[in-house]
């Protein structure tokens, strides 16, 4: 089981990354990177993280349903979406999974830093 200071990451960009590691880093939260859908899935079940973080784009809207995979196991897991363009149908397609929070590149480590601020203020209760 990994910690809960323990951020699990797929599908996002180069950019991305640089800010969760960065914010990660100073709040004393790894970051774990998942090299494909099903690890993804796979290590949100059997780790627990303290978050899944899914990055999402026109062309991965079908990572969607991994959500719905790692909800049937942890109702309560916190994911946060990171989503390339702002798009209504997306954002509530997103949302109807049941969301933590949902961000739009490019990410400001300004967001960043208070959403995961308010992650692990609910994640420690």
């Amino acid at each position: 089981m990994a910690t809960p200071e323990e951020i699990l990451v797929f599908n996002c960009q180069a950019a991305d990354l640089a800010v969760l590691k960065s914010v990660g880093r100073r709040a004393g939260v790894a970051v774990r990177v998942a090299g494909s859908e099903t690890e993804f899935a796979r290590e949100a079940i059997a780790r627990r993280p303290s978050s899944a973080v899914l990055g999402l784009s026109r062309d991965t809207l079908t990572s969607l349903d991994v959500i719905g995979v790692i909800r049937a196991a942890h109702d309560d897991l916190p994911v946060i979406v990171i989503a390339e363009e702002d798009s209504l149908d997306l954002e509530r397609r997103a949302r109807e999974k049941g969301l933590f929070y949902y961000l739009l590149r490019p990410v400001s480590r300004e967001e960043v830093t208070a959403v995961l601020r308010n992650l692990l203020r609910q994640v420690r209760k």
